[in-house]
C-alpha cells in the first residue's frame, strides 16, 4: 500500500510531461515524415532523370 502512495506523484509528473510534450512530439513527427517524403521524392526523381 505504501509503495503505491509513493509512486503516485511520479505518475502524475509523468502524465504532465507527456501532456506537455505531446504537441512537440507530434510536430517533430510530422516534420520527420515530411523530410522523409521529400528525400524519397528527390531520390526517385534523381533515379528517373539518371535513367
Amino acid at each position: 500500500m505504501h509503495s503505491r502512495q509513493c509512486r503516485q506523484p511520479v505518475v502524475t509528473l509523468y502524465l504532465l510531461i507527456i501532456r506537455a510534450t505531446a504537441p512537440l512530439v507530434r510536430w517533430l513527427g510530422l516534420a520527420g515524415l515530411g523530410a522523409m517524403f521529400a528525400s524519397f521524392g528527390s531520390y526517385v526523381a534523381y533515379e528517373n532523370s539518371a535513367g
